[in-house]
């Protein structure tokens, strides 16, 4: 049954204000438990849930365009247009630059590591910013920003996936403390690596673009949906570490620690020159 673009239109609505709605159930009950919690929030928290909160208000608009213009005609209006897309250019953004900076903690807050995720974001809300200056938006999906968003969304999920192994095998390899942490063997553990690495953004990304292959005409409802996603991955991981359940948190922690201790054993055990057996100098050669 192929469903005409009226419907089309109602199942896309439908879909992402489901999507809203569960956002909007996690922000209430962040901000519930930030309120009855007796832990700190540091400077750095509070931005990256000012970032999320900014994130769902920003799926709140681009929902109410999408019911907006349902209201009035099918396909959406040249200024509707180009307000989609430039909230989806701020949504895409900010939930980069989560990511980025996920990366950036996990790798020790190495510059030269986040640099590479941080300029494929640059080049793709470049490109989608041209879009939207265009005086007819013919395509919501152009390849090469789409290409550099999942491009930068694998990256980041692969540099942090695999740094959090890394950590946990060279901490296994050198101690077998019984307080390392291990590797998520439980449905709980590996939804919670799931959900830190990003992979849950980087899959709704693929189905994008595999829509978009299979000429589908889901890739409406799919690219709508992604809007709420966007926001509630990275907010997912922002409450992951701010409540120290993010096992990449606790890994690179105790890996830090390992190292700290292992440079100050090496630099206590290095041989110092004996003083007794010093070379005078030639003031006491004279």
């Amino acid at each position: 049954m192929v469903l005409s673009p009226s419907e089309m239109q109602f199942v896309s609505v439908l879909c992402e204000g489901v999507l809203v709605g569960i956002y909007g159930a996690l922000i209430i009950l962040v901000v519930c438990f930030l309120i009855k919690s007796n832990r700190r929030v540091s400077t750095m928290h509070r931005v990256l849930f000012g970032a999320s909160i900014t994130m769902f208000l920003i799926s709140v608009g681009h929902l109410a365009l999408l019911v907006l213009e349902a209201s009035v005609s099918v396909r959406p209006t040249h200024s509707v247009a180009k307000a989609l897309v430039v909230l989806s250019i701020f949504q895409f953004v900010i939930s980069d630059l989560i990511l980025i900076w996920r990366v950036w903690v996990v790798w020790g807050r190495s510059y030269y590591v986040a640099a590479g995720p941080f300029i494929i974001m640059v080049v793709a809300a470049g490109f989608t910013s041209a879009n939207a200056a265009r005086k007819d938006i013919q395509n919501f999906f152009l390849i090469v920003p789409v290409a550099a968003i999942i491009a930068n969304t694998s990256l980041c999920t692969i540099l942090i996936a695999g740094r959090i192994w890394y950590m946990h095998y060279h901490l296994k390899r050198v101690t077998n403390s019984p307080f390392l942490w291990r590797p998520p063997s439980s449905y709980r553990g590996a939804v919670a690596l799931i959900v830190e690495s990003g992979a849950l953004y980087t899959t709704s990304q693929l189905m994008g673009l595999v829509l978009y292959y299979t000429n589908s005409a889901g890739l409406s409802i799919m690219l709508n949906m992604e809007i709420p996603i966007i926001g509630l991955v990275p907010t997912l991981i922002i409450v992951l570490v701010h409540f120290n359940i993010a096992s990449g948190t606790k890994i690179t922690r105790q890996f830090t620690t390992l190292v700290f201790r292992d440079s100050s054993v090496t630099s206590f055990n290095t041989p110092q020159a004996d003083p007794a057996t010093k070379v005078p100098d030639a003031h006491q050669q004279a």
